[in-house]
């Protein structure tokens, strides 16, 4: 893959890494208390919605449905609706029914709450990045400061603010700072700036698993391998060196780009001059 990946390709694999078997097994636990219930009692609104979660959870073996906000109000339509009229709570049990109505109600002011809140720090970062579009990097890094309390677990921020501290020479701060982001979200760029971070202070050994972790996870970027290449001639391993740069003259580009053409250029400069 050329571009970064920051999600699995199936959403029960994100969710078992990021939550536990145990999240994963009350899934299942749902999914067949949903599917007994509909063997008991069939009717064509259920077999629609039936059909819809089935879309969902095929869709969901092969892509990340559920970062989009559309597809979260589906899936909560139709479990509700489903839980509403299979199991007939309005009529069995008024009390069980309007238990459930109350936490679901509870849920969706939580989780507008939540969403308010995101939005609300969003927006106060974009305003304080175009307000000092124009300053000096100073300036910005001062905003990123007084910013820093309120996006402590945002991770996009934080990798911002660390690519901010690396490109000012701040290497020890913006090494930090990417560690905190790397509890949130490890990827390709996160890899490359931690091992920019190393390179930058002579860590050369850790920039190199830094940079090799990223070519891992893109095998089809430039950049990683480009920095390998670097960093095996600085630690006198030329023939590593000379190895992977032949592989970057022989890789095929997937998207153009000068920044291609020039790591290839420079590649085959290196080999041409052994």
């Amino acid at each position: 893959m050329a571009d970064n990946v920051k999600h699995p390709f199936n959403e029960f694999l994100l969710l078992i890494v990021e939550f536990g078997i145990i999240a994963f097994l009350i899934l299942l636990l749902l999914a067949a208390s949903l599917i007994r219930s509909y063997l008991k009692n069939k009717n064509e609104e259920s077999f629609v919605l039936i059909l819809c979660l089935a879309a969902v959870f095929i869709f969901s073996c092969f892509s990340y449905p559920f970062q989009y906000p559309f597809t979260w109000l589906i899936v909560g339509f139709c479990i509700s609706y489903l839980s509403s009229t299979l199991y007939n709570y309005q009529e069995r049990s008024p009390n069980k029914f309007r238990i459930f109505k109350h936490a679901v109600a509870l849920l969706s002011i939580v989780l507008l709450s939540f969403n308010m809140k995101n939005m609300y720090y969003d927006r106060k970062w974009n305003q304080a990045i175009n307000q000092i579009k124009h300053g000096t990097t100073k300036e910005l890094l001062s905003e990123y400061e007084n910013l820093h309390p309120d996006f402590h677990n945002n991770p996009f921020f934080l990798y911002n603010y660390a690519a901010l501290l690396n490109n000012m020479r701040y290497w020890d701060n913006s090494a930090e700072i990417i560690r905190s982001c790397e509890k949130y979200l490890n990827d390709c760029d996160i890899q490359m700036l931690k091992g920019d971070n190393y390179k930058k202070r002579h860590h050369l050994m850790q920039a190199k698993v830094c940079f090799e972790l990223a070519s891992q996870m893109c095998p089809g970027k430039f950049a990683p391998l480009f920095e390998l290449v670097n960093v095996y001639d600085s630690i006198n391993q030329p023939i590593r060196a000379k190895e992977l740069a032949d592989h970057i003259i022989n890789m095929q580009v997937k998207v153009p780009s000068a920044t291609i053409t020039a790591i290839k250029m420079r590649m085959i400069k290196r080999v041409e001059a052994e």
